[in-house]
């Protein structure tokens, strides 16, 4: 178990600057190929792995899937929930080192300190 102290914790938070959903002024076309884009377009959304921490995070450390779910929905926008959100949520809680399945449908986030 991670001692918990201010320089081991990183703070997740929800900004609304950041979090809006507003797209960024276009770029020119000769541009575009130089900076990178998310799947949606935008440059200015949070990486999905950001999203399930930020999540794992607010139910304190550990959740089951649905609550995870209920609390990304609650806060994204509607056009960033595809038909393929639950499946990119379950991914990177797979993929993440610092998530952790403690039993079926159920994570962790290792790091976490109240």
């Amino acid at each position: 178990m991670n001692a918990c102290n201010s320089a081991s914790r990183r703070a997740i938070s929800w900004s609304q600057g950041m979090w809006s959903g507003s797209k960024p002024t276009p770029m020119p076309k000769q541009q575009q190929s130089v900076q990178e884009t998310s799947e949606h377009g935008s440059t200015d959304r949070p990486k999905w792995r950001q999203l399930v921490r930020w999540a794992l995070d607010s139910a304190g450390g550990e959740a089951n899937l649905q609550v995870i779910y209920t609390l990304l929905e609650e806060r994204m926008p509607r056009d960033w929930l595809t038909p393929t959100w639950k499946a990119k949520v379950r991914q990177q809680l797979q993929l993440d080192p610092r998530t952790t399945s403690v039993a079926r449908g159920v994570w962790r986030l290792e790091d976490w300190c109240p």
